[in-house]
């Protein structure tokens, strides 16, 4: 096989991934919207819980506004807290940030479930 034949079976392969690739981002930013919708309608507390994990997985910052109320509902807080942990960018540090700075209205039982806190060190038997 000359080398033209292997540039151009290589651009091939290029273009595959890169339409895979770009098949994949639209489904995550389609399969988000579909999770924001469950957020925001009427759906059972179980339903949006799950969703908020999904959220996890499949959640940008476009999600932050329709996580932010979840803090608020004591069944639904610290899954709301596990979805804007890890969501990058920084509307979600900022929605973190203006919760702590309202003080005790959050429940603390969110804290406690998502914070690992080691008091002493680990020492050995």
């Amino acid at each position: 096989m000359n080398v033209a034949n292997r540039h151009f079976i290589g651009l091939v392969l290029l273009i595959a991934v890169l339409a895979a690739a770009a098949a994949v981002g639209q489904d995550q930013a389609a399969k988000q919207r579909e999770l924001i919708a469950v957020l925001q309608s009427n759906a059972a507390s179980a339903e949006k819980a799950i969703t908020c994990k999904q959220l996890a997985i499949y959640g940008t910052e476009e999600a932050v506004p329709s996580l932010m109320p979840l803090r608020a509902d004591k069944e639904l807080a610290s899954w709301a807290r596990i979805a804007l942990e890890v969501i990058p960018g920084p509307a979600a540090d900022e929605s973190e940030n203006r919760l702590e700075r309202r003080g005790p209205a959050r429940p603390v039982a969110a804290e406690q479930l998502s914070l690992i806190h080691i008091s002493e060190p680990t020492r050995p038997y």
